[in-house]
């Protein structure tokens, strides 16, 4: 299923299908155009509707009223089709994955969101508060869908991109979206664990450090080992972009922003908080440059 060629359609889309169903005439055949390609070009692709169900034209895929209704339910899923049929983009293996119909598409972890409504300014928002340059070697710990990592190459950046989950990177062959991630000259992908992976000491101009938000699960992530070892393995004047996000603060009055603030100092960075980006960002140097 993975590997075919894809379309894309959003259960929001199949609510409008819904309503445009019952303003129409079930005798006749009808159709309508809409964009199946998560917007990356401006072609439409025609879709019939008749009593029993709708066809996609482009794969004479057929899907009944049912089975509309049933995916018009979950709004912000995103669904899948090809030859074999329409399949909704959630995924059962030691944890939920979902792909949501943001643009570009979000992951969704265990109900956790990898990223905002707004996917592309809050990637664009990151690369740009760590003022990358030309030529610079960037370290994204945590790459995902690879958005980050993309958007630090377009400029000019090299980059290491690094996932530790093998079946996310599954999930972003079949985006559109991250395709430079396994194309790009500039990206070099690595699935592992960036927790357990060395590096050479000064190393990196840059490391965008975007973990989920802080858990259980993720907490190797934020402990000071790793800060340790972001700092060794940055170059004087290097930048951490740190993603925190700001979990427990409106129900426990816990600041985790300030506490995580806090502890990269004690390890030498100078820091600063930035809350439109929801995160902190480091110097490996007493002064801002």
């Amino acid at each position: 299923m993975l590997s075919k060629e894809s379309l894309f359609i959003s259960g929001k889309q199949f609510r409008a299908i819904l309503r445009m169903r019952n303003k129409s005439n079930q005798q006749d055949t009808e159709y309508f155009t809409t964009n199946l390609d998560l917007g990356r070009t401006d072609k439409n692709y025609r879709i019939y509707l008749n009593s029993d169900g709708i066809v996609f034209a482009y794969f004479g895929v057929f899907l009944s009223w049912e089975m509309v209704k049933k995916f018009s339910k979950k709004e912000e899923l995103l669904y899948m089709i090809n030859q074999d049929g329409v399949y909704p983009l959630i995924f059962y293996r030691d944890k939920v994955y979902r792909i949501l119909s943001t643009i570009p598409p979000t992951l969704e972890l265990d109900g956790i969101r990898m990223h905002t409504h707004k996917v592309s300014r809050d990637i664009k928002s990151k690369v740009e508060y760590l003022k990358i340059k030309p030529g610079s070697l960037v370290l994204d710990t945590c790459a995902g869908f690879g958005y980050t990592a993309i958007e630090a190459s377009n400029y000019g950046a090299r980059v290491i991109a690094v996932e530790k989950d093998p079946f996310v990177i599954e999930l972003a062959k079949i985006n559109p979206y991250s395709k430079n991630l396994f194309t790009s000259r500039y990206i070099t992908l690595i699935i592992g664990d960036i927790y357990e992976l060395d590096f050479k000491d000064e190393m990196f101009d840059f490391i965008i450090h975007d973990p989920p938000r802080l858990s259980k699960s993720s907490g190797l992530l934020y402990s000071d080992d790793i800060y340790y070892k972001f700092y060794r393995i940055l170059k004087p004047g290097g930048a951490l972009y740190h993603y925190v996000g700001n979990p427990g603060k409106k129900y426990r009055r816990k600041d985790i922003l300030h506490r995580v603030s806090h502890r990269l100092s004690i390890i030498g960075f100078s820091t600063k908080i930035v809350k439109e980006i929801e995160g902190i960002i480091a110097r490996k140097n007493m002064f801002w440059i």
